[in-house]
């Protein structure tokens, strides 16, 4: 009796699961044909609040994990293509909304678009590029957000927020496998630990055995383009019935050997000059063409004007990341007519890059010693035991750090109660501690046992046991406090006016430290004449290169805390010299302030429509210039008022567009850009910082989603974004006259000569005349003029499961490396397709991906660096027109397919 009752039930217990399988598999697929056919409603907190995508009055691309996935809109590129107005450099990771973005990698400069991970700034963006299975949503808001995200918001926001943990027991695994010997294992698993609270653990191993060049050096491709891990743990508890706490802890690790990014292309021919351009020792390419150097394969030529996607180097690149830890938390505490919202983080990172600063496969190499009877034209030959000087460029390495930590707090209230009037205001404070050494090392000899005394530096003789052949470091510390609040005022049903105010307080205090040694033959002498006779020392020209002035008043410099010190009855310096290290070591201190804010009113006359204007004024605070002991290492603060006409709409159920049209005013720009310096050793090339008065930037940005019949999904995005600088050059105002050091003699076809400017003091390959050039009418930098995306994809309805056939289209106008709008400086037009198909259960445990990317291979490209001038025909020292292009490429064609599994 017992056993058939057992029977009885267990058969019971097998129907009603049967049934419940069956019962969620039915809805699954009514879910499944009403996105077929209708598009849904995005929740974003865009402003702090949860409020529908077409409710907010501003510009703003959403995407869904599910959409991500389906779309192959994956990567940080994939975002960028289909965001109207953002741009991104991979290799540099930096990115620009409308024109206003990074254009340096100094820490010591702030970014110009704020990256926000569940409410925290980080300073990377590539927390949007984290795997779908944890990234929830991904907002990006274009213009600048003043009011609610002052920290470095004046390009836009960037926001990432993440899956949280499920009240339900819920796992998924998952496994990539592609091309270049990718595989990629995820593993998650959330839920209920008691009635009030939950976790989730994720963990995630990426790795690529192959890179996507190829050394002609070694013969063989590069090794270990990725190796990463990252874990994830998240807490999520009620606290009492009105209090919740979420806290994310996460420990990323990656060891790249030569990048993931595409890498960058080089136009030219290298250049073999003897002394190269603005080098600092004999150019390592004039040894490949000598019969007696040493070098890692046979190839002496450049093999990218074959084939881009190759290298000539006896080094690869080596990239690492350690001691990342992110630690995320926020408390909110709800009362009757309003929440108290605390949020707050720590996070921290080693960027390690240790490569082959001449980028070469050359090792070593002899001078050639003059054919001449003539004593002061080849001296070598009588002096006994004199000898061709070798140069030894087997350790011509370049180590960039950045060594960085930082923390948080917001604490912000606001009405949750449902009304005309809506407010949020809060408090900000942020603090962070950097420093960045960037260091070219040389094997040389003479290198580690420098001299100075022969240019009144006693101090030079410091000994350089690494090698250390230039040297600069900053160690600094940010702070910044805010206060901020906004207001909604919702009248006569159809109409809202917003209004917002933002006060900012920056301070930067640390120090920079600087040495730079030199070997070329205004330094050491002349090795074709002298040979072994020279080159047992290098020459220490920290003190030629870093900044004097003719007076002590002059001396006295915003932003430098260092005492002015007298060296001579004409020179002035503010720095001092370690006689351990040999550096000058110089302190820098500042504090910048802003007001910002936003003005709007919109108009929602039915359901589907919202129409917009928007006023948001935008701070950026001014940095420094550090580490090269450059005269003026301060720069302001910069500002942009933007204008912004919107209209979201809804055309029933299918037909979704959203437009806005913008319009920038844009102070005092923060741009790196190299000049030309004349110093105690000559005319010398240095990074300055300025800030351009005045530029523009305007245009039109559509997106549209559009579901025509069932199954059948249109996503598309364009832009048109023309950037332009209106300040110009006179000897009144020199603040937009700069020299184009590709060009100093400003005979590009493009070129706006303005002020001819005199320097007696030159180099080898330099004239005493150079020509500055106003920057009127040239575009801002990684700011194309178009791009247009579109996704179309067709999804059938199984019995039990979807098939979805998935189409990108991407297509970039040309964009430029700097503010001088030239060839050389320019990343041509591109465009790029890929292909992917997404079969899915209803109740979602099995998905299967197949996906190519870059289906044809195109060669396309992320942006220009800018181009290098290399050495003219020593008998035409005029002739200006031989540099090279630098571009970073996006990576080639990729195919692979991924298997999720949900087994919870």
């Amino acid at each position: 009796m017992y056993k058939k009752t057992a029977w009885a039930a267990g058969a019971a217990l097998t129907v009603l699961a049967a049934a419940s399988v069956a019962m969620a598999q039915q809805t699954s697929r009514k879910a499944a044909e009403v996105e077929a056919t209708t598009i849904g409603e995005l929740i974003v907190t865009a402003e702090k609040r949860e409020q529908k995508l077409q409710d907010v009055p501003i510009a703003i691309t959403a995407f869904t994990a599910k959409q991500r996935e389906t779309t192959g809109i994956v990567s940080i590129q994939d975002i960028t293509n289909f965001t109207p107005g953002l741009t991104y450099n991979s290799g540099l990771d930096r990115a620009s909304i409308r024109g206003v973005g990074r254009l340096t990698n100094r820490l010591s400069s702030d970014a110009a678009v704020a990256t926000y991970s569940d409410g925290f700034y980080t300073t990377s963006v590539a927390e949007a590029g984290k795997s779908t299975l944890i990234v929830d949503r991904i907002e990006v808001l274009r213009g600048p957000q003043g009011t609610l995200y002052g920290r470095n918001a004046i390009g836009g926001a960037i926001n990432v927020i993440s899956r949280r943990p499920t009240n339900t027991k819920a796992g998924e695994a998952r496994v990539t496998l592609g091309t270049y010997g990718l595989h990629n294992y995820e593993l998650l698993v959330s839920g209920p630990v008691t009635d009030f609270a939950r976790l989730q653990f994720y963990g995630q191993y990426v790795e690529q055995t192959e890179g996507y060049f190829r050394n002609v050096a070694t013969g063989n491709r590069f090794k270990d383009a990725i190796n990463n891990n990252y874990l994830e743990v998240q807490a999520d508890v009620d606290v009492g019935e009105r209090g919740h706490l979420w806290v994310k802890y996460a420990k990323p690790k990656w060891f790249n050997q030569s990048g993931n990014s595409g890498g960058n292309l080089g136009d030219r021919e290298y250049s073999y000059n003897y002394s190269g351009v603005d080098a600092l020792t004999i150019n390592p390419a004039f040894g490949l063409t000598q019969p007696n150097h040493v070098q890692v394969g046979t190839v002496t030529t450049n093999p990218q004007l074959k084939d881009p996607r190759t290298a000539n180097t006896d080094f690869q690149t080596r990239i690492k990341n350690t001691g990342i830890n992110i630690l995320t938390a926020q408390y909110t505490q709800k009362f009757d007519a309003f929440d108290v919202k605390y949020v707050g983080g720590y996070d921290s990172y080693k960027y390690d890059s240790y490569s082959d600063s001449d980028g070469l496969p050359i090792l070593s190499f002899q001078v050639p010693l003059n054919v001449s009877p003539s004593f002061s034209l080849n001296t070598c030959q009588y002096v006994p035991g004199c000898k061709p000087l070798t140069i030894d460029a087997s350790g011509n390495r370049f180590s960039y750090i950045e060594d960085k930590s930082w923390f948080s707090h917001e604490l912000n209230i606001s009405s949750n109660q449902e009304g005309p009037f809506q407010w949020i205001a809060g408090l900000y404070y942020f603090k962070d501690t950097y420093h960045n050494p960037q260091i070219s090392y040389s094997t040389q000899p003479g290198a580690l046992t420098p001299s100075g005394a022969n240019v009144g530096n006693p101090l030079g003789s410091a000994l350089n046991p690494r090698g250390e052949f230039y040297f600069f470091d900053y160690d600094m510390t940010t702070e910044s406090r805010a206060v901020f609040g906004q207001v909604d005022w919702k009248f006569r049903d159809v109409w809202q006016f917003t209004a917002g105010l933002r006060y900012t307080a920056d301070h930067k205090e640390g120090f920079e430290s600087f040495r730079s040694l030199c070997m070329t033959n205004s330094c050491i002498g002349d090795p074709r004449v002298y040979g072994t006779l020279v080159g047992g020392q290098a020459l220490d020209i920290t003190t030629l290169l870093a900044a004097s002035y003719p007076s002590q008043a002059a001396a006295k410099v915003e932003g430098i805390s260092t005492a002015p010190s007298q060296q001579s009855a004409t020179k002035w310096v503010n720095y001092v010299i370690d006689p351990a290290t040999g550096r000058a070591n110089r302190q820098l201190e500042n504090d910048w302030s802003g007001v910002t804010g936003t003005l709007g009113v919109e108009w929602n006359p039915d359901g589907g429509t919202n129409a917009y204007f928007r006023y948001g004024r935008g701070y950026k605070s001014g940095g420094f210039n550090a580490a090269e002991i450059v005269p003026s290492p301060s720069t302001d603060a910069e500002t942009v008022d933007a204008y912004e006409i919107g209209l979201k709409k809804d055309i029933g159920s299918t037909l979704r567009i959203n437009t806005a049209v913008f319009l920038y005013n844009y102070k005092d720009l923060q741009i790196p850009i190299r000049v030309l310096v004349q110093t105690e050793l000559g005319n010398v090339i240095q990074t300055r910082f300025l800030n351009v008065p005045e530029s523009e930037s305007k245009g039109i940005e559509v997106e549209a989603n559009w579901k025509p019949i069932r199954g059948l999904d249109f996503l598309a995005s364009y832009s048109y974004n023309p950037t332009e600088v209106k300040s110009g050059c006179s000897t009144a105002d020199t603040r937009a006259c700069v020299l184009d050091v590709a060009d100093p003699l400003a005979q590009d076809p493009d070129a706006q000569p303005a002020i001819t400017v005199s320097t007696p003091n030159t180099t080898p390959n330099d004239t005493q005349t150079k020509v500055l050039q106003s920057l009127r009418g040239n575009s801002l930098p990684y700011a194309p003029a178009s791009k247009f995306a579109l996704n179309a994809n067709y999804t059938w309805l199984l019995e039990d499961s979807s098939l979805t056939v998935s189409a990108n289209y991407v297509w970039r106008d040309a964009s430029y490396g700097n503010l001088f709008t030239r060839d050389y400086n320019r990343a041509p037009a591109w465009d790029s397709k890929d292909f992917r198909v997404v079969w899915r259960t209803y109740s979602g445990r099995y998905t299967v991906t197949a996906y190519v990317r870059n289906a044809f291979d195109d060669l396309t490209f992320n942006s220009a660096n800018g181009g290098t001038r290399l050495a003219p025909d020593p008998a035409n020292p005029t002739n200006y027109a031989n540099v090279v292009q630098s571009l970073g490429m996006n990576p080639p064609r990729t195919y692979g397919i991924s298997v999720f599994y949900k087994f919870w």
